[in-house]
């Protein structure tokens, strides 16, 4: 999605919708890879909590699981070439960043919060890579940056006592709630300043700001809210679902800033 949204808001008149189809090909195998080599390092531990799993459920060896990521690796790099070559770099940069996540940064205090919201900013900037007009990219890429960072703390909140089981040390765990909720919410209101400044700087048009304050702004501050208030397993889902949301609203305010 990350990738079709950064072609879309990059894309003018001389871009080759053929290079979105190939970037968008490489980066579903890739992150597929992704999950494969999750599954490798996380076996011991599903074999407690999810033994119906493929590794743990011994449908599929380890040999065999490392031959079908090492091909989702050669497919994913194979099919970024039409895209052109900074995709190729772009495809093996968040590759590494996934086998690093899943052998140590998941378990590393927001290391892992931190790379996830990375892979969807760089998914971003692929696509704008695709429509060659990566510039285009960046400032989406950062709000899809902190958006994201913002949803998977909110997560390690809904997920703690499950995190304590498998001794995993989230920002959560590690400081508490109360401060984890501090940290989503300043997040949040850096986030509110910084979609002010393409219009400021006269980056984007009026019809952006319009955009960007209703509903995006204004939504993330009934989150900060809601979050404060409430922190129940219902209402975190609710909250990582309307962050999630924001994220389409907030590029399509950059699509009509741009466009418009």
């Amino acid at each position: 999605m990350g990738v079709a949204l950064g072609f879309l808001i990059c894309a003018d008149a001389g871009s080759d919708s053929m290079k979105l189809i190939f970037a968008g090909i490489s980066a579903s195998v890739a992150a597929m890879a992704g999950y494969v080599i999750n599954d490798l390092f996380d076996i011991e531990i599903d074999r407690i909590n999810r033994p119906e799993r493929a590794l743990p459920g011994n449908k599929m060896s380890l040999r065999g699981a490392v031959i079908l990521y090492i091909l989702l690796l050669v497919i994913a790099h194979v099919s970024a070439i039409p895209a052109g070559f900074a995709a190729i770099w772009i495809v093996a940069a968040a590759s590494l960043l996934l086998y690093l996540y899943s052998w140590r940064l998941k378990k590393a205090l927001l290391a892992g919060n931190i790379s996830i919201a990375l892979l969807t900013a760089i998914a971003v900037v692929y696509g704008g890579y695709a429509a060659g007009n990566p510039s285009g990219a960046y400032i989406p890429a950062i709000f899809a940056f902190i958006v994201n960072l913002m949803r998977e703390i909110v997560k390690d909140i809904e997920d703690l006592e499950g995190d304590r089981i498998v001794n995993v040390i989230t920002y959560p765990e590690k400081f508490g709630i109360k401060s984890t909720i501090n940290l989503v919410s300043w997040l949040g209101i850096i986030l509110i300043i910084l979609t002010l400044l393409p219009w400021l700087f006269s980056i984007y048009n009026i019809y952006y700001l319009v955009v960007i304050i209703i509903p995006v702004d204004l939504l993330f501050i009934y989150i900060i809210i809601t979050l404060n208030k409430d922190q129940t397993g219902k209402s975190l889902n609710k909250i990582s679902f309307l962050l999630k949301l924001n994220m389409l609203f907030g590029m399509a305010a950059v699509y009509t800033g741009t466009i418009i």
